[in-house]
């Protein structure tokens, strides 16, 4: 998603609908996105939403779908 906003109302439709989700962005310090992506590997949560901060993919052979809810921004050129 291209906003830390839109990933928090996201969250919260997801949440209420009984999913598992975490928020990850890039202003996020790298042991606290280590430690999101460990609880996702260790299925405590079931639902990544983040910023295009993860755009260029994450290493996590167990995922069956991912969905660009926006188109990512970063990188491209007018």
């Amino acid at each position: 998603m291209n906003t830390k906003d839109f990933c928090e109302t996201v969250y919260n439709v997801l949440k209420r609908n009984g999913l598992k989700p975490t928020i990850m962005f890039g202003k996020m310090d790298k042991d606290e996105r280590d430690e999101m992506m460990r609880k996702f590997r260790n299925l405590e949560v079931n639902v990544i939403i983040a910023t295009d901060m993860l755009s260029r993919g994450i290493d996590v052979p167990e995922v069956d779908v991912v969905i660009n809810f926006d188109v990512p921004t970063k990188g491209i050129k007018d």
